[in-house]
């Protein structure tokens, strides 16, 4: 799964950049008990769900970088031509489309295979483009969407780092 070594690298090097500035400061705390309530007091701010995700990076990091990879699973979906941005190659990619569909079946309604494919109802062969594999991952139970997931893994990394800044060691 993308981004659980960036969620890991963020945390190593945030560690270590404080536990610099401890020893700069000659704290007679431990310098890990210092980091490890530090952390938490970032971790405190998360929700639940949020915590979950955090949580869970460093057991899945480690099972899919030593042990195996992790278990994903995809689903096809189809796209309409509309949600492409306009462009020459979109353009072309609709006229070849419409082409492949209509050519022995001109303007035919595809209504079984629009309900098979979860499709609007009324969606006609030239107002679908494509089949897009979405792909999903386990976490804490959960199938979540990899993309959305990496999403999360990079906003709460950022969190983390903001709250490394501003808070004082």
């Amino acid at each position: 799964m993308p981004f659980l070594n960036a969620a890991y690298s963020v945390e190593q090097f945030a560690e270590a950049e404080v536990m610099v500035e401890l020893r700069g400061q000659g704290k007679k705390k431990s310098k890990h008990q210092v980091w490890q309530e530090y952390k938490k007091g970032w971790y405190d701010t998360l929700t639940t769900e949020q915590r979950g995700l955090w949580s869970s990076l460093s057991r899945i990091r480690g099972t899919e970088t030593h042990q195996k990879r992790t278990k994903t699973t995809a689903k096809q979906k189809a796209v309409p031509l509309t949600d492409f941005p306009p462009s020459q190659a979109t353009q072309a990619y609709k006229a070849f489309y419409v082409m492949q569909q209509s050519w022995g079946f001109p303007d035919v309604d595809l209504t079984s295979l629009t309900k098979e494919l979860g499709l609007p109802p009324g969606t006609r062969a030239s107002s679908v483009s494509s089949y897009v594999s979405e792909h999903y991952v386990e976490i804490e139970g959960k199938s979540r969407s990899i993309p959305e997931v990496s999403k999360e893994i990079v906003n709460l990394c950022g969190r983390f780092v903001k709250h490394l800044q501003t808070v004082p060691i």
